[in-house]
């Protein structure tokens, strides 16, 4: 919740992140979270502001460490990393790279590993440009990850950027509902599951509510 504190800060000054992965989250003595490393940090531009970055080689070995930020055309570290960072598509990247970012990191957290774990360059970069992973559900089972939480992950990582997140904010809002009970936007409920919710926030009301019930139906038993 506090790093998307301080990502929603940034986006609201125009800054992209680029580099959003657990490696570059600190959490000091006194509890702060600290984002850090904005070397990949980017302006985004619109219109005639509209730049482009000069591209230089992608990474030439056959073999990649994913956890470790690449330099050139292809910008990030590719276990967290957005389609549209592993295509080199400059002009693409925005807030809802940084949001694909920390569904990913949801997703290690939920499951103990990234959803980017390929070491072969070739097979690495294609699995993440078609954002080609297993659900968290799938990746641990035994885990008995909640489905509120995938399907928080799977909005956020989606592969087309208008099916994520609007914003950061969006995000943190649905990741606060689930702290606090309440129904996600990510996420669908049949009537029961609804019904459970809300019984779940009004423990107090729904048992006086029962209460009356079972008496009511006493009564009507007696008479």
């Amino acid at each position: 919740l506090k790093v998307c504190d301080a990502l929603s800060f940034a986006h609201s000054q125009n800054i992209v992140h680029r580099d959003i992965k657990p490696a570059n989250l600190m959490v000091g003595a006194f509890g702060e979270v600290l984002v850090m490393d904005w070397g990949l940090a980017r302006k985004i531009r619109t219109g005639e502001e509209e730049g482009t970055e000069a591209p230089t080689a992608t990474p030439s070995s056959t073999q990649l460490d994913p956890f470790q930020t690449l330099e050139g055309e292809v910008l990030g570290t590719p276990a967290y990393m957005a389609p549209e960072q592993a295509r080199g598509e400059v002009h693409e990247i925005d807030q809802q790279t940084d949001i694909y970012a920390l569904g990913a990191i949801l997703y290690d957290i939920l499951t103990g590993s990234p959803p980017h774990t390929e070491r072969n360059q070739q097979k690495l970069l294609e699995k993440v440009r078609r954002s080609d992973f297993p659900p968290p559900r799938v990746r641990a089972p035994e885990a008995n990850i909640s489905t509120e939480l995938e399907a928080m992950v799977l909005k956020a990582m989606a592969l087309r950027k208008q099916d994520r997140y609007a914003n950061v904010q969006t995000f943190q809002a649905d990741l606060q509902a689930y702290l606090d009970g309440r129904t996600l936007e990510a996420a669908r409920y049949t009537p029961l599951q609804l019904l459970k919710k809300w019984v779940d926030r009004n423990r107090i009301l729904s048992g006086a509510i029962a209460a009356v019930l079972l008496t009511g139906c006493v009564l009507w038993g007696f008479f």
